[in-house]
């Protein structure tokens, strides 16, 4: 199941050492501004087991996905995770993606 979000409600879980921040737009969108600490794993070559790896490796229960507006983190849960053998976690999804989370006046990095 896919839990919806709001920008307070992540800028919450932020720190949490069991939250894995999962951007999955592509390289040269996520360069051009990103959540603190998520990890760039665009749609494209997202897999079970690249999420597999990032779980096992730092005992991470929840997985919040991010996009530009919420569309293609909805899509990766649908497409991908619901429909093969993925990690046993939480999945979360930040609705209206990294232009919400600007709106709200979260701080983002840029590289």
């Amino acid at each position: 199941m896919l839990v919806n979000i709001s920008a307070k409600e992540l800028s919450k879980l932020m720190g949490l050492s069991t939250v894995l921040l999962v951007d999955v737009r592509e390289p040269f969108e996520y360069n051009d501004g990103y959540i603190a600490n998520s990890i760039n794993m665009p749609l494209s070559k997202l897999s079970c087991t690249s999420l597999e790896n990032e779980v096992n490796n730092k005992n991470i229960e929840e997985i919040v996905f991010i996009c530009k507006a919420g569309v293609r983190s909805v899509q990766a849960y649908y497409d991908i995770i619901e429909h093969n053998n993925c990690p046993e976690v939480v999945f979360k999804n930040l609705q209206g993606g990294i232009v919400d989370w600007i709106a709200n006046k979260y701080e983002i990095v840029k590289q």
